[in-house]
Protein backbone atom coordinates (compact mmCIF):
# COMPACT_ATOMS: atom_id res chain seq x y z
CA UNK A 1 0.00 0.00 0.00
CA UNK A 2 2.81 2.47 0.71
CA UNK A 3 4.67 1.45 -2.14
CA UNK A 4 1.89 1.73 -4.67
CA UNK A 5 1.65 5.59 -2.98
CA UNK A 6 -2.00 4.42 -1.58
CA UNK A 7 -1.40 5.12 2.20
CA UNK A 8 2.22 6.87 3.84
CA UNK A 9 4.31 5.00 6.01
CA UNK A 10 2.49 6.66 9.14
CA UNK A 11 -0.42 6.09 8.40
CA UNK A 12 -0.22 2.24 8.50
CA UNK A 13 -0.55 0.71 12.28
CA UNK A 14 2.09 -1.78 13.55
CA UNK A 15 -0.28 -4.12 14.89
CA UNK A 16 -1.93 -6.29 11.86
CA UNK A 17 -5.15 -6.61 13.38
CA UNK A 18 -5.26 -2.60 13.41
CA UNK A 19 -4.41 -2.58 9.78
CA UNK A 20 -7.37 -4.85 8.39
CA UNK A 21 -10.01 -1.37 9.08
CA UNK A 22 -7.09 1.41 7.12
CA UNK A 23 -6.84 -1.36 4.42
CA UNK A 24 -9.97 -1.72 3.74
CA UNK A 25 -11.31 1.94 3.65
CA UNK A 26 -9.18 1.97 0.48
CA UNK A 27 -9.83 -1.35 -1.11
CA UNK A 28 -7.98 -3.97 -0.07
CA UNK A 29 -8.85 -7.18 1.80
CA UNK A 30 -6.46 -9.28 2.89
CA UNK A 31 -6.66 -12.81 3.80
CA UNK A 32 -5.10 -14.49 6.97
CA UNK A 33 -3.43 -17.52 4.95
CA UNK A 34 -4.09 -18.35 1.48
CA UNK A 35 -7.62 -18.70 -0.62
CA UNK A 36 -7.34 -22.50 -0.19
CA UNK A 37 -6.69 -22.29 3.45
CA UNK A 38 -8.83 -19.87 4.48
CA UNK A 39 -11.55 -21.58 2.44
CA UNK A 40 -11.22 -24.70 4.20
CA UNK A 41 -11.12 -22.98 7.38
CA UNK A 42 -14.71 -21.49 7.02
CA UNK A 43 -16.43 -24.00 5.04
CA UNK A 44 -19.52 -25.34 6.03
CA UNK A 45 -20.14 -29.21 6.48
CA UNK A 46 -22.06 -29.86 3.14
CA UNK A 47 -19.04 -27.64 1.52
CA UNK A 48 -16.60 -29.99 3.25
CA UNK A 49 -18.48 -32.89 1.42
CA UNK A 50 -17.97 -30.90 -1.76
CA UNK A 51 -14.44 -31.10 -1.42
CA UNK A 52 -13.94 -34.04 -1.01
CA UNK A 53 -16.31 -35.11 -3.22
CA UNK A 54 -14.01 -33.11 -6.26
CA UNK A 55 -10.89 -34.79 -4.58
CA UNK A 56 -11.89 -38.30 -4.57
CA UNK A 57 -13.20 -38.07 -8.57
CA UNK A 58 -10.10 -36.42 -9.60
CA UNK A 59 -7.25 -39.06 -7.68
CA UNK A 60 -5.88 -42.14 -9.16
CA UNK A 61 -4.69 -43.38 -5.67
CA UNK A 62 -7.12 -45.01 -4.33
CA UNK A 63 -9.36 -45.27 -1.06
CA UNK A 64 -5.92 -45.26 1.13
CA UNK A 65 -5.57 -41.71 -0.55
CA UNK A 66 -8.87 -40.67 -0.14
CA UNK A 67 -9.02 -41.78 3.34
CA UNK A 68 -5.97 -39.40 4.66
CA UNK A 69 -7.44 -36.48 2.84
CA UNK A 70 -10.43 -36.59 4.14
CA UNK A 71 -8.96 -37.23 7.41
CA UNK A 72 -6.74 -34.31 7.16
CA UNK A 73 -9.55 -32.16 6.27
CA UNK A 74 -11.71 -33.28 9.25
CA UNK A 75 -8.89 -32.48 11.41
CA UNK A 76 -8.78 -29.18 10.37
CA UNK A 77 -5.24 -29.92 8.94
CA UNK A 78 -5.71 -27.88 6.30
CA UNK A 79 -1.87 -27.16 5.07
CA UNK A 80 -1.54 -30.85 4.82
CA UNK A 81 -4.82 -31.18 2.86
CA UNK A 82 -3.75 -28.98 0.39
CA UNK A 83 0.10 -30.25 -0.18
CA UNK A 84 -2.38 -33.85 -0.47
CA UNK A 85 -4.42 -31.41 -3.66
CA UNK A 86 -1.27 -30.05 -4.54
CA UNK A 87 0.83 -33.29 -4.89
CA UNK A 88 -2.22 -35.60 -6.00
CA UNK A 89 -4.27 -33.73 -8.57
CA UNK A 90 -3.01 -29.79 -8.99
CA UNK A 91 -4.24 -26.68 -7.59
CA UNK A 92 -5.42 -25.28 -10.94
CA UNK A 93 -7.33 -28.94 -11.61
CA UNK A 94 -9.28 -29.18 -8.51
CA UNK A 95 -10.12 -24.94 -8.32
CA UNK A 96 -11.29 -25.65 -12.01
CA UNK A 97 -13.42 -28.75 -10.59
CA UNK A 98 -14.07 -26.79 -7.90
CA UNK A 99 -15.58 -23.33 -9.73
CA UNK A 100 -18.49 -25.71 -10.97
CA UNK A 101 -19.39 -26.79 -7.43
CA UNK A 102 -18.28 -23.38 -5.79
CA UNK A 103 -21.00 -22.26 -3.29
CA UNK A 104 -21.02 -18.67 -1.44
CA UNK A 105 -20.38 -20.05 2.12
CA UNK A 106 -16.80 -21.23 0.59
CA UNK A 107 -15.94 -17.72 -0.70
CA UNK A 108 -13.49 -16.12 2.46
CA UNK A 109 -15.11 -13.16 3.68
CA UNK A 110 -11.99 -10.72 2.12
CA UNK A 111 -13.05 -11.91 -0.88
CA UNK A 112 -16.82 -11.46 -0.85
CA UNK A 113 -15.67 -7.73 0.56
CA UNK A 114 -13.67 -6.93 -2.05
CA UNK A 115 -16.21 -7.78 -4.84
CA UNK A 116 -18.72 -5.91 -2.78
CA UNK A 117 -16.55 -2.92 -2.71
CA UNK A 118 -15.74 -3.09 -6.67
CA UNK A 119 -19.79 -3.56 -7.19
CA UNK A 120 -20.08 -0.31 -4.70
CA UNK A 121 -17.57 2.07 -6.70
CA UNK A 122 -19.23 0.46 -10.05
CA UNK A 123 -22.58 1.97 -8.44
CA UNK A 124 -21.27 5.07 -7.62
CA UNK A 125 -19.36 5.58 -11.49
CA UNK A 126 -22.55 4.77 -12.90
CA UNK A 127 -25.21 6.78 -11.39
Amino acid sequence: MTDLEILEEDDVPESVGDQDPIFAEKGCFVGVYTLEVDMMKDCTPADYDVIKAIYKELISGGEGMYNKFVGFLDDGEYWTALSRIESNISKGRFAQRLSRNLTTSMVPGYVKNGLEFIIKKVKQEYE
